[in-house]
Order: C-alpha cells, then structure tokens, then sequence
C-alpha cells in the first residue's frame, strides 16, 4: 500500500484545480467551499473523464473512490484537516 497527500495550495484557497497521479492513473481534483460553509471535491479521471467522486469532506471519514464501470476501488481518501482556508487529504492505494 502506498500514501500520499493529497495537492492543496492554501496560498490560492477554494476553489481550486489540482492535477495529481495515484496507482499510476492521473486525476483531476477540484475543491470548492460550499455557500452551507463546508468543503466539496470532486475527482476528475482525467483519461475517461469521468467524475469518480464528489462529496462533502468530512474530518476522519474514509472514502472509497471506485471505477465507475468494475466497481474496483482505485483507492481511498481520508480527510484529516478541513478548513475555510486549509484542506489536508490523504490517499490509500
């Protein structure tokens, strides 16, 4: 199993594009703060370009990101710290 962090630039803030690649498949992250005041990303396969998650990021919750057509899960994000103006995601695979 690998770990990574997941890219955040708290220099921009929301919302936010960032380009990253897990398990050698690359994906689109978009962050965005929600008008209700929470956090949302939404992850872009960036080949198919597919949207494989979007949700509200919940402090400690683990998700599984999964292949929209196998089910397969790709891997997992577990949001640790989610902030107005910080968000720290990390990625299982």
């Amino acid at each position: 199993m690998e770990i990574g962090r997941l890219p955040f630039d708290r220099n921009i803030g929301y919302p936010q594009k960032q380009s990253v690649k897990i398990g050698g498949r690359a994906y689109l992250l978009f962050y965005r703060w929600n008008v209700k005041g929470f956090a949302v990303l939404r992850i872009r396969d960036i080949e198919s370009n597919e949207i494989l998650f979007e949700g509200k990021l919940v402090e400690k919750k683990l998700f599984e990101i999964r292949d929209t057509k196998t089910y397969e899960t790709l891997f997992v994000i577990l949001p640790w710290k989610v902030t107005e103006s910080d968000c720290e995601v990390w990625a299982f695979w």
